[in-house]
């Protein structure tokens, strides 16, 4: 038997046992449960018999914190248990330690929003009066670069990496913000679904377009041949011997001499490595051409496939913004560390945390992002589909909003038109999340990313809290992250003159501290050896270099 086991038998042997359950209950006369809300129909039906007798049961929950459905918590049995235990008392805590008064107003107003709940109004004694924010910034890669700008504002204000979060619905919502964390050179931590990198299936995709790029990437190579039915590591090597030998290009590797069973899995891949190899292929549509080719692929070998089937439609979506493959490639082999690095050596412990939301509650820090706000994210598409699914994500952002102590950043991708799998009669959406948008307009604060796109909200444009900032530059005098300064830091792609540097000259990066330029990798990339960092690959367009 099992701990599921364990329960069922015991809810049973309670149901079917009167003399079991007045012993039990005679035993434990006083019965206190934690986190209730969390508990399932089997878990609250063991409570009500073990308290039949005494009914000396008390409970502690927040309805507006039911969030794992999905792991079998029953949200009903917070309204339940005054109908079992018709003596109840309910008591509501309703002062709070951790956040200040705009949030809790802010979250207030969300949770009003339910259409069942134990009202309550949550206050403080905190200082602190900054309105929670809300900014559109137009496009996923404007989203990263906004966070990662705002973030690096925060650290000149003297606020530390680990007394800040970036929250999201779904693991893959960070993978474009993961990649610009990496270029900034930001150690982070991510909790809940995998580093964009370090995922299996987004390795096995991206090994079709490297070698398209490099035909001698012998590692890509043996990825994606293993993947192959009755090829094995012998046969992919001879394979990958044979072409390298022989010089054969990628469309013609079903011409191996050794072919046999493998000609069907070859012959497919040929064609794929044909495609990819048409003159100025567009990224996009390469991924979109790798991932029909490697679909069976993931539905074969991963349980979860729906979930790394949306994980690969974003990086269609990264991959759109590029002009050539080999940009795309080189960007992404920009990697995030395995594990929070030393890129501030004085402190190891000093990180970043990225966390879905359902992996952040009972933490709080002092400054939280929330990215994705957008209808289709988060709230997803399909949990339109019921009533009952819509609520948990309201409370699932409300969970998130109260991690915040000090500052409350909801940032969203106005611009970009996000895919919905049910709940919506159209394909294709977007603008801020419903939850956002049906907030009173005193409880937060807009602002816009860039002046040329219009809000996803028209009543906002006359919203006196609104501040539109100069076109990717972030002017504002109302802006939350800084209070009454303005946030001058420009939004753009940091720009380093190339032209004024030359191999072997001497230059100080601010992370990595000084080092001599080894060689240039076509306009945009540079390979500096640094004297206490070693080799690095840098992007001209988002480091920082001085020359010594």
């Amino acid at each position: 038997m099992d701990y599921d086991d364990l329960i069922l038998i015991f809810r049973h042997l309670l149901k079917e046992d009167e003399e079991i359950r007045l012993q039990l209950s005679n035993r434990y006369k006083y019965i206190m449960v934690d986190e209730y809300q969390d508990t399932n129909t089997i878990q609250a039906d063991i409570i009500r018999y073990l308290g039949s007798l005494h009914q000396n049961v008390m409970v502690v929950g927040d309805d507006s914190q039911c969030i794992y459905s999905f792991r079998g918590a029953n949200f009903r049995n917070m309204f339940d248990f005054p109908v079992h235990f018709p003596e109840t008392r309910i008591i509501k805590l309703e002062e709070n330690y951790r956040s200040t008064q705009s949030i809790l107003t802010m979250t207030n107003a969300l949770m009003d929003q339910a259409k069942e709940k134990y009202t309550k109004c949550l206050f403080t004694r905190r200082g602190g009066n900054e309105v929670p924010l809300v900014m559109d910034a137009g496009t996923e890669r404007d989203q990263a670069f906004y966070v990662c700008r705002a973030i690096e504002t925060l650290l000149d204000e003297g606020r530390q990496l680990r007394d800040i979060a970036v929250l999201f619905r779904a693991g893959y919502h960070s993978f474009e913000l993961e990649l610009e964390l990496a270029r900034r050179n930001i150690p982070f931590a991510k909790y809940g679904g995998f580093k964009f990198m370090e995922s299996a299936h987004i390795k096995d995709l991206l090994a079709h377009l490297r070698v398209i790029i490099n035909k001698e990437d012998i590692l890509s190579w043996g990825r994606l041949l293993r993947l192959l039915k009755n090829i094995g590591p012998g046969r992919s090597k001879a394979i990958i011997d044979w072409m390298k030998k022989d010089h054969v290009l990628p469309a013609r590797i079903n011409e191996w001499p050794g072919i046999s069973k493998e000609k069907e899995g070859l012959t497919k891949l040929a064609k794929l490595m044909g495609a990819l190899s048409t003159p100025k292929v567009m990224p996009e549509k390469g991924v979109e051409l790798a991932f029909a080719y490697y679909s069976p692929f993931l539905k074969e070998r991963f349980d979860d496939f729906p979930r790394r089937q949306q994980e690969l439609e974003q990086l269609i979506s990264m991959a759109s913004r590029y002009k050539n493959l080999r940009a795309f490639l080189d960007d992404l082999s920009l990697e995030p560390p395995t594990s929070p690095v030393d890129i501030r050596p004085l402190d190891k412990t000093d990180y970043l945390t990225l966390s879905t939301v359902h992996s952040a509650k009972g933490l709080e820090w002092g400054v939280v992002f929330i990215i994705w706000l957008v209808d289709g994210r988060f709230p997803p598409g399909k949990s339109f589909v019921n009533i009952g699914s819509l609520e948990e994500e309201l409370r699932l952002l409300y969970v998130a909003a109260t991690r915040a102590k000090d500052k409350l950043i909801i940032v969203y991708p106005g611009q970009e038109l996000v895919r919905n799998s049910g709940g919506f009669r159209d394909n294709y959406h977007r603008g801020l999340s419903s939850f956002i948008s049906a907030l009173p307009h005193n409880v937060i604060e807009h602002q816009s990313f860039i002046s040329s796109y219009p809000s996803a909200i028209a009543p906002l444009a006359i919203n006196p809290y609104r501040a539109v900032m100069h076109e990717r530059a972030g002017v504002s005098h109302y802006n939350a992250i800084l209070g009454s300064k303005p946030f001058t830091k420009s939004m753009d792609p940091l720009t380093v003159d190339s032209s004024a540097l030359k191999q072997g000259d001497r230059v100080n990066h601010p992370a990595f501290g000084t080092g001599v330029i080894a060689r240039f990798l076509g306009d945009d990339k540079i390979e500096v050896i640094f004297k206490d960092r070693g080799i690095k690959l840098l992007h001209l367009g988002y480091t920082s270099l001085e020359k010594i």
